[in-house]
């Protein structure tokens, strides 16, 4: 148990190092966000509802960012952790609602001998500002997880806080 709480630490630590946050209306501006995230395949027996999502990302263009994820989600003594990473692309809006559209991919475990499997997330939401520090998220995603030649199809819905870091 020791060694896997260490792999994945040591796996967020990655994705939290490389990757980058999303609310980048500057090239290098970056931003953080936190918050619940519900996650249910339409195969019932495969859904972990009860989770939290984590992001972070870093402008590359007024447009868009590049985004690192990890995610946990549990239920009944099952457990399903995810490490992704993608872009993310801003459109229209306003100062206060920013829309966009994300897709990461990357690697979901199972525990319990479940084993890992290949993960492609394309999603959409918005990001509403509260300050200049601040905002909150909502987004929608389709989760594709591939494993042992076997596909899965889910939904995964989210709301959360975003910490803004402007460009130094």
């Amino acid at each position: 148990m020791r060694i896997r709480t260490a792999i994945s630490m040591l796996a967020v630590a990655a994705v939290l190092a490389v990757a980058a946050p999303a609310f980048a209306q500057e090239k290098g501006a970056a931003n953080v966000a936190f918050g619940y995230s519900n996650l249910t395949f339409f195969d019932p027996t495969d859904s972990v509802p009860t989770g939290w999502n984590a992001a972070i990302g870093v402008g590359v263009s007024p447009s868009a960012a590049i985004v690192g994820e990890v995610g946990g989600h549990y239920e009944s003594g099952g457990k399903f952790h995810t490490f992704q990473g993608g872009a993310k692309f801003f459109g229209g809006g306003s100062d206060t609602m920013k829309p966009f559209f994300q897709v990461v991919t990357g690697l979901g475990h199972f525990n319990g001998g479940g084993g890992n499997a290949w993960l492609l997330t394309p999603g959409a939401g918005v990001d509403a500002k509260i300050n200049d520090k601040a905002s909150v998220r909502v987004q929608g995603d389709w989760v594709f997880a591939r494993q042992s030649g076997v596909n899965a199809n889910g939904i995964r819905i989210g709301a959360g806080i975003v910490i803004n870091m402007p460009k130094k």
